[in-house]
């Protein structure tokens, strides 16, 4: 598990930024608990398919989401078809 592994690997280091000192102070300051690490990997190992789809279906809806179209100065043919143009200088 791809997930798992990048969680576990942010602990090997002790110093700099992203190592363990930064993970348990993040942990210290979210949720009051410097030990939290094992709960937190649980949440990670407790999704399923069906769970994931559940909190696209409730927190991805087309209704609360914004597409954002990037593309070069007069080439409007390249932006998402019915989006409304935006100029930012």
């Amino acid at each position: 598990m791809q997930a798992e592994a990048q969680f576990v690997y942010r602990l090997q280091t002790v110093g700099g930024f992203g190592g363990k000192s930064d993970q348990l102070n993040a942990y210290n300051v979210f949720v009051g608990d410097p030990g939290y690490f094992p709960r937190d990997l649980e949440r990670y190992r407790a999704v399923t398919p069906a769970s994931l789809q559940s909190a696209v279906d409730r927190y991805v809806r087309s209704a609360h989401r914004m597409t954002l179209s990037v593309v070069p100065r007069g080439r409007t043919n390249l932006a998402i078809p019915d989006s409304s143009p935006a100029r930012v200088s």
